[in-house]
């Protein structure tokens, strides 16, 4: 079953299962949802920037501003900037119909598994994220 959303702005999708939804992009392009082989590796390289310092996750926001489009993943990384789970997985992204989105659903289509931590506190984030308990829980997400 597919579902086409045409205004997600301002929708509340926490605890939403968005599998298989078909989520149409800025550019009329249909945005897929990744893989779970996909998702862990998006996550991993969230991991990757995130443990190597924590003050980079802020839980408390998606982003403090629009100056993070202007730059690469690297670039953002390197310079100070937080950002919460699905603020860093939207950053990361080369898809520029993901960084378009809102940030949650460019968390939701560039990890489906890691949805349900966008709203949780940073030490447990931080926790999922060290144990890499998304590889464990990716599957379920196919």
């Amino acid at each position: 079953m597919n579902f086409e959303i045409k205004h997600w702005r301002g929708a509340f999708l926490s605890g939403a299962d968005l599998r298989g939804a078909y989520l149409r992009g800025a550019n009329g392009e249909p945005i897929k949802h990744a893989t779970p082989e996909e998702a862990v590796a998006n996550l991993d390289k969230v991991r990757e920037i995130i443990l190597d310092n924590e003050e980079r996750l802020n839980m408390g926001g998606w982003h403090d501003d629009n100056e993070w489009q202007k730059r690469t993943c690297a670039e953002e990384a390197v310079c100070g900037t937080s950002h919460c789970l699905a603020g860093w997985l939207q950053v990361r992204s080369t898809d520029d119909a993901v960084r378009k989105l809102d940030p949650h659903l460019a968390g939701i289509v560039s990890a489906p598994v890691a949805a349900k931590m966008f709203f949780r506190e940073a030490d447990e984030v931080l926790a999922w994220m060290k144990e890499r308990k998304y590889a464990e829980e990716a599957n379920g997400y196919a």
